[in-house]
């Protein structure tokens, strides 16, 4: 959850008082980092690309079509492939999609044993977010944390009402753009993609702001803390 959400609840319920509202972010433990290993990248014919991973469900509210729109741009470049590892409700169009369009940098694996998606995200280059712009209300990807962990930095395309971009800006983890603004997130994604410098610091950025704000025990902290107030 994120401040955005409070917002919401307060614009559209007046009888509430803001006073009882208390603001906890998803959370998640910190695993130990693992190291970017490109053996993990060969077992699922990923070596020696560049990676950017959407793990997660596909569904309506993630719109994969944004990624699919993005992936097209760049449909000639054999160093770049787009990784999209879940399931849900929309993956059979997903994957009519991509056979429509004739994307062969777009891969569509099915749920892989959790050790070696933690490996593959820590291995890939960036980490890709998703949001339907219709939605209305603001959505916080808890996939978020596994691309914090992983220390990679993070590529969204999200609607207009999510505070999620303020929340990338302010941690220095990642870019972002509204979705169906097809400039700026080939522009974003083309800043990362030709600096690898912006990707180290945004990737570590986002590992330091998980282990600061979004662990166990910093929740821990901000319940006892409402507590006693």
């Amino acid at each position: 959850m994120s401040q955005g959400n409070i917002d919401y609840v307060i614009n559209h319920n007046p009888e509430v008082d803001p006073e009882k509202l208390m603001l906890l972010p998803n959370w998640q433990k910190v695993y130990p980092r693992i190291e970017k290993n490109e053996l993990i990248k060969e077992k699922y014919g990923l070596k020696g690309k560049y990676v950017a991973i959407f793990g997660g469900n596909i569904g309506e509210p993630q719109k994969i079509e944004n990624i699919v729109s993005l992936a097209s741009v760049y449909k000639d470049n054999d160093h770049i492939v787009f990784v999209i590892i879940g399931s849900g409700t929309k993956k059979n169009s997903l994957l009519q999609l991509v056979a429509e369009r004739k994307l062969k940098n777009v891969i569509i694996m099915d749920q892989i044993p959790r050790n070696d998606y933690q490996k593959l995200v820590s291995s890939a280059d960036i980490g890709l977010i998703s949001l339907n712009e219709k939605f209305t209300i603001p959505n916080i990807p808890s996939k978020t944390l596994s691309y914090f962990n992983a220390g990679i930095p993070i590529l969204a395309c999200v609607d207009a009402r999510t505070d999620y971009g303020q929340i990338l800006e302010s941690s220095r983890s990642g870019l972002w753009s509204v979705a169906g603004d097809m400039e700026t997130y080939k522009s974003n994604f083309e800043k990362l993609y030709n600096d690898a410098e912006l990707r180290r610091e945004m990737g570590e950025n986002g590992y330091q702001y998980h282990v600061n704000n979004l662990t166990p025990h910093n929740i821990y902290q901000l319940i006892m803390e409402s507590i006693k107030n």
